[in-house]
């Protein structure tokens, strides 16, 4: 959930069905990209606080990223592996491929 004090958001993406140390620091590098963003195009967001955007997308990139970090690899998934899976995970997310 995305709580700005405007507004509360829910992203029911569905991440990895492992949980691994490392992926809030994935988490907040995407938070912070998207931040900038959000804050850069806040008069395009339809009304919507930048930071429930910003917080939507991180969440969403990032969950995705672990879901084909997961399929990839399994159960022996590391923080590192969602890295290489943040390019397609985008692409899922934003351009629908």
């Amino acid at each position: 959930m995305i709580c700005t004090g405007e507004s509360v958001v829910e992203c029911a993406e569905v991440g990895s069905y492992r949980r691994c140390g490392g992926q809030g620091d994935i988490l907040s590098g995407a938070m912070g990209i998207f931040s900038y963003w959000a804050r850069s195009n806040a008069g395009k967001l339809d009304e919507q606080p930048y930071q429930s955007v910003a917080g939507f997308a991180a969440c969403s990139v990032t969950r995705r990223a672990g879901a084909h970090a997961y399929e990839s690899v399994g159960r022996s998934m590391i923080t590192s592996s969602i890295i290489p899976q943040l390019p397609k995970a985008f692409d899922d997310v934003f351009i629908g491929k």
